[in-house]
């Protein structure tokens, strides 16, 4: 991810261009982000299904710590105010902590496609000629919220993080997978939507929330207090609280204006 990121970066720069890698410049639109697909394996082997080919155990703990550590996360994987112009409701991106079964209302998601089908990429794409050799599941766990703003190194330390946490504390990371599942949209269900823990809405508040909980990466040793410090400084810098709300109270064309001026006068520093 790093290399692919500095090879756009060097390219554009040679054009007298600049590679910002905003996740979104119109309002009404998906925007892009930056999903990571994460496996356990034990002995080589993926371990994310048990033998009835249901997600097993440690997939489970692992989606409880994920679930734990959600609230922070943001603060490695969204880095930019435009990050949160992306994760608004209805926009197939996620709003809020919870799981589900190919579900893109959910920031955890478990995609199906590979669960009893041989050699997926020949049934979607029609020019795929040649069988994949497979000998293991591709079962992954998804998390969706990050995007091309996102810290790689600190991203995927912090999910290490969590999923260390949940392997050490296991019935406490099994209770929150069970609390935080969803089957179906979870914007069709007010009482369900209310009940869920929220994502941050801009840079401030994630640094908010990381400050508050930084005993969670600072413990074991495993963050020190001198980057956790800076990574709040960066966020705060952003000064976006609020923002997210104004552009999306504006009727379509006038949020789509002011969310590409905000990030046409604040792309400069990335």
């Amino acid at each position: 991810m790093v290399l692919g990121k500095w090879l756009c970066q060097s390219i554009a720069n040679q054009y007298g261009l600049i590679a910002t890698f905003y996740p979104k410049i119109q309002v009404g639109d998906a925007g892009s982000g930056l999903h990571f697909h994460t496996m356990l394996k034990k002995d080589n082997k993926n371990i994310m299904l048990n033998e009835d080919q249901e997600l097993s155990e440690e997939a489970m703990k692992l989606i409880g710590g994920l679930c734990r550590y959600a609230p922070t996360l943001s603060a490695f994987g969204n880095m930019t105010a435009g990050s949160f112009l992306r994760l608004v409701p209805h926009q197939e991106a996620p709003t809020k902590v919870c799981w589900g079964y190919s579900n893109r209302s959910a920031l955890i998601r478990v995609p199906l496609g590979w669960r009893n089908l041989d050699n997926l990429a020949m049934k979607v794409n029609p020019q795929q000629r040649s069988r994949a050799d497979i000998h293991d599941s591709r079962q992954t766990v998804e998390l969706r919220s990050p995007d091309g703003s996102a810290n790689t190194h600190l991203l995927l330390a912090a999910m290490t993080t969590a999923v260390l946490w949940a392997f050490r504390n296991s019935d406490e990371a099994l209770s929150l997978a069970s609390e935080n599942f969803v089957a179906g949209n979870i914007h069709s269900d007010p009482k369900l939507e209310e009940k869920l823990i929220d994502i941050a809405t801009s840079c401030v508040e994630t640094s908010e929330k990381l400050n508050e909980y930084r005993d969670y990466y600072e413990k074991d040793g495993c963050f020190t207090a001198t980057l956790i410090d800076k990574v709040i400084e960066m966020l705060e810098a952003e000064n976006d609280r609020g923002l997210n709300g104004k552009i999306m109270s504006l009727p379509k064309e006038d949020g789509r204006m002011l969310a590409e001026d905000f990030i046409k006068r604040g792309c400069s520093k990335y």
